[in-house]
C-alpha cells in the first residue's frame, strides 16, 4: 500500500486570499501564479487514487469487487514449454463492477496506524490480476510468482470519489473523469519461520510501480486545510515508484500534467512521489505484517527453483529410499526372490571370516505401489506410496562376518525356498532365506538401484501410532503432509543406510549394529526429463527437474544440485559445500523418530569399536559352552566307564570318617556319544523330554535337547559329601534294598546289577548277604555332590536345546575338538521318605567352573555356519532358579589363532 504521509501543499492561506478583495478569487490565483505547486500536488493526490484503487482490488477478503470476490473470473494457463513444466499464469478479471461506499469508510489501515477513507464510486470497466509462476494446485493460493512477474491493469470512471488519509488535510475529489493504469506491486521476503512461504518472495510491501497512468476529463476539486476550488484536469500521464522497485528506482515520479489548458512536466520540484520520503520511516507502514514477524523486511530471497530443487532432491530420496523398502522385501523379482538371492557372489577378505556377500537383480521387477503403506516412525509419521515403478537393474552388497560356507548354500537354500508349495507358505518361510553377513560396522552395506517411476508417488502421513510415547509427536507438533505425485522418469540411486545398535536382549541381534534407522547417505542421479509435483500443504508444485545431488540425512546436509526449469541450482553456499535439506531440521525429534518406539531398544554408536561382532555374541557362545559343558557332564555319567557304571560304582572311596565318598572316571578311549546314551539317529531322539510331543506345525510340547559326537580322554571324580550309609535293610535272598538316601541313580544301578550278577558276584562288590558296613555316603545339605572333570576331549560334538514352542535352537555351538575341565554341583532336594536325606534331584545346576581351551568350532544359526577359535574360556554359571553366567571368553571368528581377543562376560541371564 502507497504510504502517503508527507503529501504536503503550499498554498496562500485564506487571509490573504481574502485580501486580494474579490470573491472566486483563490482559482484566479491558483490558475496564473500557482500553476506548478498545483499540479505537482494534484499529481501525487492522483497517485493516492490510483494506489487505493489498486488496494481495494487486491483485497484478501472476498469483497464483491476484488480479484477474490464472486464476481472475478479465473483463468490458468499452464505453459506448454517443457523447460517451464509446472508454471504457469494465472488471470482474475472483472468486468463492470463499482467500488463504492456512500459514507465515508475506513477502507485500511497502516502499520504505524495511519487510516485511509474512501467515499463514492470507482466504476471499474475492466480489471485484471495476472502473475506468472509456480502453479501450486492451491485453490486459495494457486500461483507462486516469479520475481516482477505481477501486474494489474485497471480501467475505471471515478463518480464523486474522494480518498482522505486521516493525518492529512489535504485531499481531492473527483467528481468525473476516466483513469487507467498498470500497477505492479514488489513482494518482500517472507522471514516468519511459521510461514509455509518463509524464504520466498510472497510477501505484501507497499512497494508499488505504477506505469503508463492516464487521468482523462477530470473534474476535480482540491482541498486543503485552508481553502478548495475546482481544478479542470484534461489529461495527466504518469510514471510512479512508490517505495524502492526492482529497478532500483526509489520515490521516482515523471510524467506531464496538462490542466487548465498548460501541459507540464511533473514533478516541478523534483522531489518524487513524497518529498518528504525517508526509507525507514516508508518501511515502518508494512513491516508488522505477519510474513515479517521476527525477521525484518527484505527483498533478496534466493530463486524460487533453488527451494523447490532441495525439497524435490530430499522428497525424491525419500520416495526412492521406501520404494527400496518395498524391493527388499519382495519375494516375487525383488530382494528376497530366488532370483535375486540365488545370484550371490562371496568375496572373503584374507583370513576367510570377514568380507562381502553381493546379490544383484537377475531380471527387471515391476512393483505395484498403490495401496502400500509404509508402517508409522516413532513420531506417528507413515508414508503411503501410488503408483508404479519399474526396478531395472538392483545390487546389493553387504560387508561383515561371513556366515555361509559358500555359494552353493545359497543356492541350496534357494532351491528349498522354491520347492515350498503355496505363496502364502513363502511368506513364512522367508527367514529360510541366508542373509550371509553379519555387520561389524553401522555402514554394512549398499544399494544400487535404478528405477524407472511411473506416476508414482509418496504421501507422509500423521498417525496416532506412539502419540504417547514421543514429545516430537507428529499430532502435537501440527506438521503438514509432505510429498510428491505425479512422478515420471528415471533415477540412479546409490545408497547408503546406517544402523543402531540393538539393545534389547530378548532380540536375536543384541549387541549388533542391526538395528534400522532414517540414516543413510545417498548419491542419487536424476535423468533428463524426469518431473514430479511436490506436495507441501494444500500447495502442489509441479517442476521438471535433473542433475547429481547427495544426501546425508543425519547431518541433514544436501550437496551437488539440480536443474529446475533448465536453470541450474547449486546446493552450496559461499563457505561451505552443501546446503541443509531441511531448514526446519531438528536433531533431537530426527533421532526420536526411530529411537524413541516403546517396541524398539536401540542406541547409536560412537564408532565403529561398538559394533564389534565378537563383544555382541560373547555371551550367547558362551551360553552354548554351559549347554554343551551339562552334556558333557550328562555323557560321563551314561558312558561306558562313566559315573553309573558298577565298576566305577565298586571302587568308589569312602574317606573322612566315612562322610565322603568319591567316585573316579579315567577313560582313554573314545565313544560315540549315540551309543552312551543309547539312541540311533540323535536328530530324532532326545537326551530329555520327549521328542515325539509335537504341534501341528512342528513345534515342540516340551522343552527337548539333542547331543551327538564323540568324547574320549575323559578324567574327573564325583565328590558326595553326607552322613555314614549303612547297609540296613539290604537283603539280597529277599532282593529288597533299603537304602535311603543314596543317589537315585545308584539305586537304579544296584538294582539293576542285582539282577544281572550272581549271588557270588554280588557279595564280592558288596560284601556278605545280611552283613552290616558303611558302603555309602547320605547327602545332608542340597550342595553335597560335587562333579569335577578335570579332563574332557570331545570331537564333533553338538549339542541342540529346543525350547517348548520352538521347532529349531537358536543357535548352535559345533565342536570339531575342543578341551573342557567342569567343576559342577548338582543341587538336590530333601528325599520325601526321608527328611534327613537330600536325594531328590532337581533342575538346578551351579556351575563352579567351566573351562574350554584350544576349540575349533563353528557358530551354526538360521543358514549361519560361522567357523571360529576358542583359546580359552572360562564361566561361571547357573542353571535353574539363580539363572546367571559370567565369567571370559578369549576366541576369534575365523581360523587365525593370533586374532584372538579376551573379551569380559559380566553377569547376565544363562537362559536368554
Amino acid at each position: 500500500m502507497i504510504n502517503q504521509k508527507y503529501l504536503k501543499f503550499s498554498f496562500l492561506s485564506l487571509p490573504a486570499i481574502l485580501l486580494m478583495g474579490c470573491e472566486g478569487f483563490t482559482g484566479c490565483i491558483a490558475k496564473e501564479f500557482m500553476q506548478d505547486t498545483v499540479k505537482n500536488g494534484l499529481t501525487r493526490l492522483f497517485i493516492v487514487h490510483a494506489s487505493m484503487i489498486t488496494q481495494e482490488l487486491n483485497r484478501e477478503d472476498a469483497a464483491p469487487y476484488s480479484f477474490e470476490g464472486p464476481r472475478a473470473k479465473r483463468t490458468i494457463r499452464p505453459s506448454t514449454d517443457p523447460k517451464e513444466y509446472g508454471k504457469g499464469e494465472v488471470t482474475w478479471e472483472l468486468n463492470d463492477v463499482d467500488i463504492f461506499h456512500e459514507e465515508e469508510t475506513e477502507v485500511y489501515a497502516d502499520c504505524t496506524g495511519r487510516k485511509y477513507y474512501w467515499q463514492g464510486k470507482a466504476h471499474i470497466n475492466n480489471a485484471k490480476r495476472v502473475i506468472y509462476g509456480t502453479l501450486t494446485g492451491d485453490q486459495k493460493n494457486p500461483v507462486l510468482p516469479d520475481a516482477g512477474k505481477i501486474s494489474i491493469y485497471v480501467d475505471a470512471k471515478a463518480d464523486d470519489l474522494q480518498i482522505r488519509i486521516s493525518d492529512r488535510k489535504e485531499y481531492l475529489k473527483i467528481y468525473k473523469g476516466d483513469a487507467s493504469f498498470t500497477a505492479k506491486p514488489r513482494l518482500g521476503v517472507v522471514t516468519n519461520a511459521d510461514e509455509p512461504t518463509k524464504g520466498l518472495l510472497a510477501a505484501q510491501t507497499s512497494n508499488l510501480t505504477l506505469a503508463d497512468m492516464k487521468f482523462a476529463n477530470m473534474h476535480t476539486r482540491l482541498f486543503t486545510a485552508d481553502t478548495n476550488f475546482a481544478v479542470p484536469v484534461e489529461k495527466i500521464t504518469l510514471y510512479a515508484q512508490i517505495g524502492i522497485g526492482a529497478d532500483g528506482k526509489e520515490n521516482f515520479l515523471e510524467g506531464e500534467a496538462d490542466i487548465w489548458g498548460n501541459p507540464r512536466n511533473v514533478p516541478t520540484d523534483g522531489k518524487g512521489v513524497d518529498p518528504d520520503y525517508d526509507r525507514a520511516d516508508f518501511e515502518k507502514t508494512f513491516s508488522c505484517r505477519k510474513e515479517f514477524a521476527g525477521g525484518g523486511v527484505s527483498y533478496k530471497a534466493a530463486p524460487l527453483e533453488n527451494r523447490l530443487g532441495a525439497g524435490a532432491a530430499g522428497l525424491s530420496t525419500l520416495l526412492a529410499s521406501q520404494v527400496l523398502k518395498i524391493y527388499k522385501d519382495d519375494q516375487q523379482c525383488g530382494m528376497a526372490s530366488a532370483g535375486f538371492v540365488g545370484n550371490t557372489e562371496i568375496k572373503r577378505n584374507q583370513g576367510g571370516a570377514h568380507g562381502s556377500v553381493i546379490a544383484h537383480s537377475a531380471d527387471e521387477c515391476l512393483l505395484d505401489l498403490n495401496n502400500k503403506k509404509i508402517e508409522p516412525d516413532c513420531l506417528g509419521y507413515a508414508y503411503e506410496l501410488s503408483g508404479k515403478v519399474k526396478v531395472i537393474r538392483a545390487k546389493k552388497e553387504a560387508y561383515g562376518l561371513i556366515t555361509i560356507e559358500n555359494e552353493n548354500a545359497v543356492i541350496e537354500a534357494v532351491k528349498k525356498w522354491r520347492d515350498l508349495a503355496p505363496d502364502s507358505d513363502k511368506k513364512t518361510k522367508k527367514k529360510d532365506m541366508p542373509e550371509g553377513v553379519i555387520p561389524h560396522t553401522s555402514k554394512p552395506g549398499r544399494a544400487e538401484v535404478s528405477l524407472e517411476f511411473l506416476n508414482a508417488g509418496i504421501k507422509r502421513i500423521c498417525t496416532d501410532k506412539h502419540s504417547g510415547s514421543c514429545g516430537h509427536h507428529c499430532e502435537r507438533t501440527k506438521a503438514k503432509n509432505i510429498g510428491l505425485e505425479n512422478v515420471s522418469g528415471r533415477a540412479d540411486v546409490k545408497l547408503v543406510p546406517k544402523f543402531a545398535k540393538v539393545t534389547d536382549p530378548a532380540k536375536m541381534e543384541y549387541g549388533l549394529c542391526a538395528g534400522e534407522t532414517a540414516d543413510a547417505e545417498a548419491e542419487v542421479k536424476i535423468h533428463e526429463g524426469f518431473k514430479g509435483t511436490v506436495l507441501a500443504g494444500d500447495m502442489k508444485v509441479s517442476l521438471p527437474v535433473d542433475g547429481l545431488f547427495a544426501i546425508k540425512s543425519g547431518a541433514n546436509k544436501l550437496s551437488g544440485g539440480l536443474n529446475v526449469w533448465g536453470r541450474s541450482v547449486l546446493f552450496k553456499k559461499a563457505d561451505q559445500d552443501y546446503i541443509a535439506v531441511d531448514d526446519d531440521f531438528n536433531e533431537d525429534a530426527f533421532k526420536n523418530s526411530f529411537l524413541a518406539c516403546p517396541d524398539k531398544k536401540m542406541k547409536i554408536t560412537a564408532g565403529d569399536h561398538e559394533c564389534s561382532i565378537e563383544d555382541a555374541l560373547k555371551t550367547d557362545i558362551a551360553r552354548l559352552l554351559v549347554l554343551n559343558a551339562g552334556m558333557v557332564l550328562k555323557a560321563a555319567e551314561n558312558m561306558k566307564g562313566g559315573f553309573k557304571s558298577i565298576n566305577v560304582v565298586r571302587k568308589r572311596v569312602l574317606s573322612n570318617g566315612n562322610t565322603v565318598m568319591t567316585l573316579t572316571v579315567d577313560v582313554n578311549k573314545t565313544i560315540d556319544i549315540d551309543v552312551i546314551t543309547g539312541y540311533t539317529d540323535a536328530n530324532k531322539k532326545a537326551l530329555h523330554g520327549d521328542a515325539s510331543k509335537k504341534n501341528s506345525d512342528g513345534t515342540y510340547q516340551e522343552e527337548v535337547v539333542f547331543v551327538r559326537g564323540e568324547i574320549s580322554d575323559i578324567k574327573g571324580t564325583t565328590r558326595v559329601r553326607g552322613n555314614p550309609l549303612e547297609w540296613s535293610g539290604l537283603n539280597i535272598g529277599g532282593r529288597e534294598i533299603n537304602l535311603l538316601g543314596v543317589p537315585t541313580y545308584i539305586t537304579q544301578l544296584l538294582d539293576a546289577g542285582r539282577k544281572k550278577l550272581k549271588e557270588n558276584t554280588w557279595q564280592k562288590i558288596f560284601g556278605g548277604q545280611g552283613s552290616v558296613g558303611h558302603i555309602f555316603v547320605k547327602p545332608n545339605s542340597p550342595d553335597s555332590h560335587k562333579i569335577h572333570l578335570s579332563n574332557v576331549t570331545v570331537y564333533n560334538f553338538i549339542s541342540k536345546m529346543v525350547e517348548a514352542g520352538k521347532e529349531e535352537p537358536e543357535g548352535v555351538l559345533y565342536l570339531k575338538k575342543a578341551q573342557f575341565e567342569v567343576e559342577a554341583i548338582p543341587l538336590m532336594a530333601l528325599n520325601p521318605d526321608d527328611s534327613n536325606a537330600y536325594t531328590k534331584q532337581t533342575k538346578d545346576i551351579k556351575f563352579e567352573k567351566i573351562i574350554v581351551s584350544d576349540a575349533s568350532a563353528n557358530l551354526q544359526m538360521e543358514h549361519m555356519n560361522i567357523p571360529m577359535y576358542i583359546e580359552e574360556a572360562n564361566i561361571k554359571a547357573f542353571m535353574g532358579s539363580e539363572d546367571y553366567i559370567e565369567g571370559s571368553i578369549t576366541f576369534t571368528f575365523g581360523q587365525d589363532q593370533n586374532a584372538a581377543r579376551e573379551f569380559r562376560i559380566p553377569r547376565a541371564k544363562l537362559k536368554k
